[in-house]
């Protein structure tokens, strides 16, 4: 019985540290006037999801923007295509269960990737960006979605400089049924 409340007392404790000291640790948010008497107030967290690949286990930060519902837009925008040269291949998948979306990349051109930036506008409002590191063997990245429709941009970087919006669509929650 003394061991289970130890557990207990220990547990309670740790979730006080990561939820009193670790937010005051870690970046900062502020407060950006634009010269009017309303503010415009801008929240940064960063979230570490672990994601895998099928060669290695590898973690990607996750970075949430708290926007106004307003300021946010669920209807896509024109993409780009990649030079014939440059083949790459994306799947777009959002769970059944949770509304999680990830994105994986394939294709022979991913060795001259520098990075691939994946942007997920919750319908909620909330903007989460995750990357995508081929050249570190990282092939896809989960973000947690919303079990509504949701927005995924995904734009790829080169070595060269160049960079192309391939995707720009939204995803639909799917009731299992």
């Amino acid at each position: 019985m003394m061991v289970i409340a130890g557990v207990v007392v220990v547990a309670i404790l740790a979730i006080a540290i990561f939820a009193v000291v670790l937010p005051g640790m870690s970046g900062s948010s502020g407060t950006k006037s634009t010269g009017n008497s309303n503010p415009v107030v801008t929240a940064t967290t960063t979230t570490t999801i672990p994601t895998t690949t099928r060669v290695t286990t590898s973690v990607t930060t996750v970075q949430a923007t708290s926007t106004s519902q307003s300021s946010v837009s669920l209807v896509p925008g024109p993409t780009q295509t990649l030079p014939a040269n440059q083949e790459l291949f994306f799947q777009v998948d959002k769970d059944a269960v949770s509304g999680a979306v990830t994105v994986t990349v394939t294709g022979p051109s991913r060795n001259v990737v520098n990075d691939i930036v994946v942007r997920l506008t919750r319908s909620d409002g909330q903007v989460l960006t995750g990357y995508i590191k081929p050249n570190q063997k990282v092939n896809e990245v989960t973000l947690p979605g919303t079990r509504s429709t949701d927005r995924v941009e995904v734009t790829v970087a080169f070595y060269s400089g160049d960079t192309y919006k391939v995707i720009d669509k939204t995803v639909d929650f799917q009731r299992r049924g």
